[in-house]
């Protein structure tokens, strides 16, 4: 809701829309400004004189291209959204894969990841704001057809996140046939 301080006290409007009834509106009427709370977001603003806000980063896991061949090289992707905090990383191996290269680890001005004997790790403080990028490519070395998930652990103090990306290993391909005419 955004308030707007024109026209009648506590007035609230809305635009017609084929998902409401437009006489439901009226029940807004009963609102009071005791009703609301004010909630300061100045925290996400980018500086005091513009109306962009920060994003609100979140740790996640992803896998490209989301099925592989066996011999095809995928690329995994984990974000850190720093906070301040002291932060680890443990990311072993996917099963059914090899590491082809990597891992970077993007801004420079954080540590770099370090392949551990078949396990990624990485451990810093990223600032509030920043947002850590780990990648590496891994070969798919299996034949089989199936789901390979690759797990990775975050730990901020004694708190753990678990972070999984799967990949469809051997996918099966169906093929149209083409008529020209």
């Amino acid at each position: 809701m955004l308030l707007a301080d024109n026209g009648s006290p506590w007035y609230v409007t809305g635009a017609p829309n084929a998902n409401w009834d437009d006489d439901d509106l009226h029940d807004f009427n009963q609102l009071q400004g005791s009703d609301f709370e004010a909630v300061d977001m100045s925290s996400l603003q980018v500086s005091p004189n513009s109306a962009q806000v920060k994003s609100a980063a979140q740790d996640r896991k992803s896998v490209a291209p989301g099925g592989a061949r066996q011999g095809q090289t995928v690329v995994y992707t984990i974000q850190i959204a720093g906070d301040g905090a002291t932060t680890t990383l443990s990311d072993p191996l996917p099963a059914g894969g090899t590491l082809a290269g990597g891992p970077t680890t993007s801004p420079a001005s954080v540590p770099p990841a370090v392949n551990n004997g078949g396990t990624i790790a990485w451990s810093g403080t990223p600032p509030s704001g920043t947002v850590v990028t780990i990648s590496y490519s891994a070969t798919v070395d299996t034949a089989t057809i199936g789901s390979i998930a690759n797990t990775a652990t975050i730990a901020r103090g004694s708190a753990q996140k678990q972070l999984t990306a799967i990949l469809i290993a051997n996918p099966r391909q169906g093929f149209l046939p083409i008529t020209r005419r």
